[in-house]
């Protein structure tokens, strides 16, 4: 595989000279090394390379197939030379071009919308270069534009949604991902309905950026069969966690503190009491002169079979993410395992406690490093 080969049709790389000019680059200022410069140099002479660096990368915002913006702006490289796939060499002023892609089109409440899949993903990587532009240049262009866009990625915007998942109450809960809505879901979000109901998803994805909206009314639907608007995915958060760094290098303060007051990620696993076995017995004793009768009543816990090692959650499957969950929650103490999960959770026979050493035993079954539960070495 290589650098131009990409993921399939979906995430193919047009070349891997911006990759490598990028990834110099930042060397460069990592350890001052020039030689590091000078690499990147050779990759973004228009003269060479035979102009495989392509027109689009200036002409569209930073993202996975062309990262020459992020580049440029970070070497300080703020009017450079290109040379063109028709053979001409054009010269460009990044602020220009930065301006006409932040002003190209806009919803009705001021969002920069660039694509329709994955507008929020453009639009938070032209955020970041532009708050990187106004670092370099100690100006203030685009800081007050970033925040202005980062307030309706947040929610300030025509549905009244937040699109990084788990952040507040009007944050997007149903994002279009199998890991956060599964078993919920069936393993299929297009299980997300429910005799009419909007099913909650089992898992909260903390942070993850949702597409945005798909137009230039800002329509966005919080659901998760809408893989436009509501897809997830790293090249998604990418730029989004530079831009929301940016904006708090400029305007945040020290007395910020981190709110933990979230809910549990897990949020549909209820830890099930084993079935109750009851017995009664009753005894009468005569003697001559009176009758005594006495009842005794035994419960006793019904275990299930041992072959369920590994089940915690109690749903008869064995060694799912959610019993990997449970399990690990259980070891940080986070909550407490009782009756037939705490003997579910035995996963290692090495040794009779709970522990971390069960926790691994699970999770490696999980990914079938080992073949059965319960391990014994």
């Amino acid at each position: 595989s290589t650098a131009t080969e990409g993921n399939g049709s979906f995430y193919t790389s047009q070349t891997w000279y911006d990759d490598y000019a990028l990834a110099a680059t930042l060397l460069n200022i990592a350890t001052n090394d020039a030689t590091y410069k000078a690499d990147a140099d050779g990759q973004l002479d228009p003269t060479k390379n035979g102009g495989e660096n392509g027109y689009h990368y200036s002409e569209f915002p930073y993202n996975w197939d062309g990262v020459n913006h992020a580049t440029h702006v970070l070497r300080g490289d703020l009017k450079y030379s290109q040379l063109m796939t028709w053979g001409s060499v054009e010269n460009y002023d990044f602020g220009t071009t930065l301006t006409k892609l932040i002003e190209k089109e806009k919803t009705t409440k001021g969002f920069t919308f660039v694509l329709q899949w994955g507008s929020a993903r453009y639009n938070a990587a032209l955020q970041w270069i532009g708050l990187l532009y106004d670092q370099k240049t100690g100006s203030d262009k685009y800081s007050a534009w970033a925040q202005g866009q980062m307030d309706y990625i947040f929610g300030n915007s025509e549905s009244g949604i937040g699109l990084m998942v788990g952040y507040n109450n009007i944050s997007a809960s149903h994002p279009h991902h199998r890991g956060s809505s599964s078993p919920a879901y069936g393993n299929s979000v297009e299980n997300e309905t429910k005799n009419g109901v909007k099913l909650t998803q089992s898992h909260i994805l903390y942070g993850a950026l949702c597409g945005g909206p798909v137009d230039t009314k800002g329509t966005y639907n919080d659901t998760a069969t809408d893989y436009i608007a509501n897809e997830v995915t790293i090249d998604y958060n990418a730029a989004f966690v530079g831009a929301l760094a940016s904006l708090y290098l400029k305007y945040g303060t020290n007395d910020q503190p981190i709110d933990e007051s979230t809910l549990s990620e897990v949020r549909s696993f209820d830890v099930v009491e084993p079935p109750i076995e009851t017995t009664t017995t009753t005894t009468t004793t005569t003697t001559t002169s009176t009758t005594t009768t006495s009842t005794t009543t035994t419960t006793n816990t019904l275990p299930l079979p041992a072959t369920n090692i590994g089940d915690i959650d109690l749903d008869t499957q064995i060694g799912k993410i959610a019993d990997v969950v449970l399990l690990g929650k259980h070891v940080a103490s986070k909550i407490t395992l009782t009756g037939q999960s705490l003997l579910n959770a035995n996963c290692d026979t090495r040794d009779p406690a709970v522990n971390v050493a069960d926790l691994q035993a699970l999770i490696k079954y999980m990914l079938k490093q080992i073949s059965e539960l319960p391990f014994s070495g």
